[in-house]
């Protein structure tokens, strides 16, 4: 009788894929996951056009590529009740926009890779992939700025993760072998577009990553963080001490 709606609380964590966000928020607002997405496709690509880069054809991507991808802020929202599926779409991505203005707007240090909007968006979710701990954001970024500097594949298993679907899951030597342009132990440079919905902090990360970082390596040290490492010598004994540990563990279960 007041005339009031009421709101429907969302919370999208950092990380999500956009068929996860897809499913949250269909479950919250009633409408349909495909709904969703293809009005978030739409959205995106009449803004910028693009999808999978050039050249590369959709059959070789084990997994459809949405061009909504990387642009789904990750947030807790307050929705009106009966919010459809194009206006719940449009708010993530002008959210998400703002944030990447904010970013490419604020200096940036001298050496800083010049990423376009997608590629700033593809590394900004590698980091968001694989970071624990906030204080090693910048210096993950650094490791795959100074891959790509190098010329040497990013080797990314997230990357691996996201063309199999095995998200959170252990990978085996066989699924490095995936033949996709996703897979960055297979191909060299970012992939042709991003594996989640990165958050602020990730995107900050990306446009300024640890610029005195020469580190190329890294690996989990089994505790929530990461070694990183300058040699491949180095990296691979820690490797060998992050499987010790995880040998450790599994014994004491």
């Amino acid at each position: 009788t007041s005339g009031s709606t009421g709101q429907v609380k969302v919370t999208l964590p950092e990380g999500l894929d956009a068929e996860e966000i897809a499913a949250v928020m269909a479950e919250a607002l009633g409408f349909e996951e495909d709904t969703f997405l293809a009005a978030a496709d739409s959205l995106v690509l009449a803004q910028w056009g693009h999808g999978l880069r050039p050249g590369l054809p959709p059959s070789a991507v084990p997994r459809e590529f949405r061009a909504c991808e990387g642009m789904l802020a990750p947030d807790t929202y307050l929705f009106g009740e009966g919010t459809g599926a194009l206006e719940a779409a449009a708010h993530l991505i002008g959210v998400q926009v703002a944030r990447i203005d904010s970013v490419l707007a604020a200096p940036r240090p001298a050496g800083t890779a010049d990423l376009d909007v997608l590629e700033l968006v593809t590394l900004a979710s590698l980091v968001e992939a694989e970071a624990r701990l906030a204080a090693e954001r910048g210096r993950i970024a650094a490791v795959y700025v100074n891959r790509l500097v190098a010329g040497r594949r990013l080797e990314a298993d997230p990357t691996v993760a996201y063309v199999l679907r095995k998200k959170g899951k252990r990978l085996f030597y066989r699924d490095l072998e995936v033949d996709s342009p996703y897979n960055t132990y297979r191909n060299r440079g970012l992939p042709p577009g991003p594996i989640s919905n990165p958050g602020f902090a990730a995107l900050e990360a990306a446009a300024r990553p640890d610029t005195a970082s020469r580190d190329m390596f890294f690996v989990s040290d089994g505790e929530g963080g990461h070694v990183f490492s300058r040699t491949a010598a180095e990296h691979e004994e820690a490797v060998r001490e992050f499987r010790r540990k995880r040998a450790a563990r599994q014994q004491g279960r």
